[in-house]
């Protein structure tokens, strides 16, 4: 089964059951859209709206409810991108949290599940950052991408430090004193909240 596919399936489990909760039907939507927007195939919402219907067939759905569930996708899913870059900045954080799009930062490059800050894959988690960041508004990008390129140059122990001071999540070195990267201090994955306040915090930086 693909990520589309689980995405598919996990939304239509809450549309089956809670279909008289607005609130939950939209976050079924969540699941489902932004599920295939980080998918293999690209996120083409055409190809989305050719493969959610067979997936709700499948699981029972009417043809009725599974047109219904697609008008209100279309039409939600750009109202969404609309809204939440229009929110004024120290707000977009706040979102994040309340509505659960912060899931799409955790799950937006699965590969990258925890991060390492050694030279080799430094340039990785900091692309991740900030692409993220820039998605959630460009001058938040710009600020992201101003940290990070202060960190380009710096020692792994350093970049570590700094990141650990933003409140992201890290193991410990495996060995008890700082030496050179050996592939065990790795980031964590990164829950939610913690993500939340990542975003926070670049948030706050961007008003100062």
């Amino acid at each position: 089964m693909t990520q589309v596919d689980e995405m598919a399936a996990g939304a239509l489990t809450a549309l089956e059951t809670t279909t008289a909760n607005a609130q939950a039907v939209q976050a079924a939507l969540h699941a489902a859209f932004w599920g295939h927007q980080n998918a293999d195939s690209g996120g083409d919402w055409a190809v989305f709206t050719q493969l959610f219907p067979d997936q709700a067939l499948s699981h029972g759905l009417s043809h009725q409810t599974v047109t219904q569930f697609l008008e209100y996708a279309e039409a939600y899913q750009l109202a969404a991108v609309e809204a939440v870059l229009a929110l004024p900045l120290d707000q977009i954080a706040d979102h994040c949290v309340t509505t659960g799009w912060n899931t799409l930062i955790a799950h937006q490059a699965p590969e990258w599940a925890r991060y390492d800050c050694s030279d080799e894959l430094w340039p990785e988690f900091r692309k991740y950052f900030v692409d993220h960041a820039a998605w959630l508004d460009p001058h938040v990008g710009t600020i992201a991408e101003q940290h990070m390129a202060q960190l380009d140059a710096a020692s792994w122990t350093d970049r570590y430090s700094y990141l650990v001071s933003l409140g992201l999540p890290v193991t410990q070195p495996a060995a008890a004193e700082w030496g050179e990267p050996d592939g065990t201090e790795c980031f964590a994955d990164i829950p939610e909240e913690e993500l939340a306040a990542l975003i926070d915090h670049l948030l706050d930086l961007t008003a100062v």
